[in-house]
Parts: C-alpha cells; structure tokens; sequence
C-alpha cells in the first residue's frame, strides 16, 4: 500500500477516505482489517483471548 500526503480541510478528510477506500479490492479491504486488528488488539500480549473470525458471502439478487 502506497502513502499519500494529501493538503486540505479536516472537512475533506472523509472525502478523501472514502475515495481511496472505495479504489481498494475485497482482498485489500479485508488485509487493511486485520492489519488494523493486530495493530490496535495486541493478540500477541493477550494469548488467552481467542482470535474468532467468519467471513459469510452472501449472493444478493438484482430486483428489477
């Protein structure tokens, strides 16, 4: 993942998030996820604490 420096408003900033998250795959949401997990969960610190996870597809249908 490259790092951008982006100039402007705080009000922007969730503009900015969106169109880069929105740019981003399933694959990449889902790595940027447990990345974020690991960073700020410490699984490593709380051995005891189980690391539970499901990942359900669901097949939605167009409806005219």
């Amino acid at each position: 993942m490259e790092r951008r420096i982006r100039v402007g408003k705080i009000e922007d900033q969730d503009d900015f998030r969106r169109a880069d998250i929105s740019q981003l795959s399933g694959n990449e949401r889902v790595a940027m996820l447990i990345q974020m997990q690991s960073r700020y969960l410490r699984w490593d610190l709380h051995s005891k604490m189980e690391k539970v996870g499901r990942l359900k597809r669901k097949n939605f249908q167009d409806v005219p």
